[in-house]
């Protein structure tokens, strides 16, 4: 999922005219956040939900920069050094094919963005 997700964020950078490493290194980056963002909105829904644990701003703030250290250099190992072969990949998948990931890549981006800011904003309001 991660793979697609990579590609068809790549595919819509692409549109712009800039340096190709640029749009790749977007790529990885916005797939970083999202999967930042689902994270947190897991660990938010579980610790709301069962342990209620208190985090200090500065246990908060490093466990975000750890969270997105692991992140990047997973997505490195695994999507980033393979970012050809991936893109030739799904470059030669027919038309349906294609049109059926894309919106699975679509749908996976705006609904980790709206879970994130939805439950973060009902998490806000019902712990003041």
């Amino acid at each position: 999922m991660f793979k697609i997700t990579f590609y068809w964020l790549y595919n819509f950078l692409s549109r712009n005219k800039t340096d190709k490493k640029q749009q790749l290194n977007s790529a990885l980056l916005i797939l970083c956040l999202l999967q930042g963002f689902n994270i947190i909105t897991i660990y938010g829904l579980i610790n709301y939900y069962y342990f209620h644990y208190k985090m200090s701003h500065n246990g908060t703030t490093y466990s975000g920069i750890s969270l997105m250290i692991i992140l990047a250099v997973s997505n490195y190992i695994f999507i980033y050094r393979n970012k050809y072969e991936i893109i030739n990949k799904y470059d030669s998948y027919p038309i349906n094919k294609r049109k059926i990931q894309k919106m699975l890549a679509l749908l996976y981006v705006f609904l980790s963005i709206i879970i994130f800011f939805v439950g973060g904003a009902s998490f806000q309001v019902q712990n003041n």
